[in-house]
């Protein structure tokens, strides 16, 4: 069930993917090619300006049969695996690889290296689909796009307005909890440790063509019985809540989320990782953003198009803390963004952006970007 937008508004996702990510399901049989990449140029607001070749994906598919079929995403990361002269290199990662048994509209089932049903971009992150050129800092931040892990779910459509998706996967691994997230506490399908499974549900209702709203959960014990303070196993769980709605209207678009996060025991969880005054990692972390689109070209299918757009983010990861650590004012941002996005193909984008963050403490830096991305 591909699906897409009216000719002057972006593709919406198919079976929780993008429109280069879904290829294999418009294939009828045999193996399907497919992929995205972005080129870009930032002037950080410190530190030197530089160009990178962020992503070059390919989407490799096969379908055995009209109910049978493989999905995976290989990711080449920053051109390449070597370091540059800064000391920084690339990587090469499994981004999803996973089999569906498509038995019926209601119910299909998915195992395999996941990506987890969160928020509006982890699934669905091809550079058509979203506007500027950087992800939006929530989704980067709070649900640490791209998010990935091994599990086994189902996933369907309950009438014509309803779809879902519920997995069982390796929950986060609280030694990667940082003060500034839970990025480096993704599995990532390398050997993830899975002492209990988390789970994760999303749903997402759409009455009309054009609106959609959703919201996802996921819970899960993060100390796979590794952390030990003063000869005892620390028991902790991570808890995350988000809502997001998407509208389209004429030529208007809006889009906005919002996410709470939750980690028990964090005073042990900072104790046992040995993380004092403000590296705390926090017991709460939230943030939202809300983008408004105007998108401006002729009706056709095919056509040019000129996408002005504003967004307003806001993020802490150290919303809480236990009792007896601090917070990092770099921690709490709020981040203005504004923007072109111009596509002479429904497949290329040509995009640029200026922004605007603030800390806590009142520091205000402003960074530039342009960046070029296609699908195919």
């Amino acid at each position: 069930q591909q699906m897409r937008a009216s000719p002057h508004l972006p593709p919406v996702s198919s079976h929780g993917l993008g429109p280069s990510a879904a290829r294999v399901y418009a294939t009828p049989r045999g193996t399907s090619l497919a992929g995205y990449g972005e080129v870009v140029y930032q002037r950080p607001g410190s530190g030197s300006a530089f160009g990178d070749v962020r992503r070059w994906v390919f989407f490799l598919g096969h379908r055995f049969s009209s109910t049978l079929l493989l999905n995976s995403e290989l990711e080449w990361e920053h051109a390449s695996t070597e370091a540059n002269l800064d000391g920084r290199a690339g990587e090469v990662a499994l981004e999803f690889a996973y089999l569906d048994y498509l038995w019926k509209p209601e119910l299909n089932l998915r195992a395999g290296l996941l990506l987890v049903p969160l928020g509006i971009l982890n699934e669905m992150h091809e550079p058509t689909t979203f506007h500027g050129v950087n992800r939006p800092a929530v989704e980067e931040r709070i649900i640490p796009t791209t998010w990935r892990e091994i599990g086994v779910g189902c996933f369907g459509a309950l009438g014509e307005t309803f779809r879902y998706r519920a997995y069982l996967i390796n929950a986060l691994d609280a030694r990667g909890f940082r003060a500034d997230g839970i990025r480096e506490a993704r599995g990532n399908g390398a050997r993830a440790r899975w002492t209990t499974p988390a789970v994760v549900f999303r749903g997402d209702w759409t009455p009309r063509p054009g609106f959609s709203l959703g919201g996802g959960f996921y819970h899960g014990r993060v100390d796979h019985n590794l952390l030990v303070r003063d000869g005892r196993a620390v028991h902790a769980a991570y808890t995350m809540v988000e809502l997001h709605a998407q509208a389209q209207w004429r030529r208007w678009e809006i889009r906005g989320l919002g996410a709470l996060a939750g980690l028990s025991n964090a005073a042990a969880v900072n104790r046992a990782l040995a993380l004092e005054g403000d590296l705390a990692v926090g017991r709460r972390m939230r943030g939202f953003y809300l983008e408004i689109a105007l998108r401006l070209g002729p009706k056709r299918l095919d056509a040019w198009t000129v996408t002005p757009f504003v967004r307003f983010a806001s993020y802490d990861t150290q919303a809480r803390v236990p009792a007896g650590f601090a917070r990092d004012p770099a921690t709490s941002q709020t981040v203005w963004t504004m923007g072109l996005d111009f596509q002479p193909h429904p497949q290329v984008v040509l995009k640029g952006d200026l922004s605007a963050r603030r800390n806590r403490n009142g520091r205000v830096q402003h960074a530039g970007h342009l960046g070029i991305g296609f699908i195919f």
